[in-house]
């Protein structure tokens, strides 16, 4: 594969059950499905759109929801009319605690993750912080340096568009080429 993207999706299928959340699966990551078969909905939505959002149940069986009421249960196959108001994070009250909110994302919070710039993705622990340390050759950690960077929807387009074109796809979108090097992006 061209670029670094199977980096990623190879990182996720070798990832222990562990570190997931309860309520997901790497299926669901490695190969996502919409929620919604109309053609005309857009799969990313805004929080603001999120914020105004119900979705219907059958008044017999809640294992289904549907964007739209009136569609048809495949339960008992009667309509799905019942409004049910959508919660998300950002929509809930300071304080309040929702499984919403707790379960948020696809892995456990609890754990800090290591990307690496051609988008391997691990688990970070002391070991395998040192292991990272002897596989670079770092003699003095004061050599090291932290950087923040922001993230939005520019650089998330940028960061697609790398990883599929070269293999240091974090440096090249937040630290910039310092001229041709082998596998960087041009």
């Amino acid at each position: 594969m061209v670029g670094c993207l199977g980096n990623l999706y190879e990182s996720i299928e070798h990832l222990n059950e562990i570190y997931i959340q309860p309520n997901q699966n790497k299926s669901s990551l490695l190969n996502p499905k919409s929620p919604v078969y109309s053609t005309d909905m857009p799969l990313l939505l805004s929080d603001h759109e999120l914020k105004a959002r119900n979705v219907y149940r059958c008044p017999y069986h809640d294992s289904y929801v549907a964007e739209t009421p009136n569609v048809v249960c495949p339960q008992c196959e009667r309509k799905m009319t019942t409004e049910v108001p959508y919660v998300n994070a950002s929509s809930n009250p300071a304080g309040k605690s929702t499984t919403v909110a707790a379960e948020r994302g696809f892995v456990k919070a609890v754990v800090t993750y290591m990307v690496m710039d051609n988008l391997e993705l691990k688990p970070m622990s002391t070991i395998s912080s040192i292991t990272m340390l002897n596989r670079f050759h770092v003699k003095d950690v004061r050599s090291l340096e932290g950087k923040v960077v922001d993230f939005g929807v520019e650089e998330g387009l940028k960061l697609l568009k790398a990883s599929l074109e070269c293999k240091n796809v974090l440096t090249s979108i937040f630290l910039g080429n310092n001229g041709p090097q082998k596998g960087s992006c041009t």
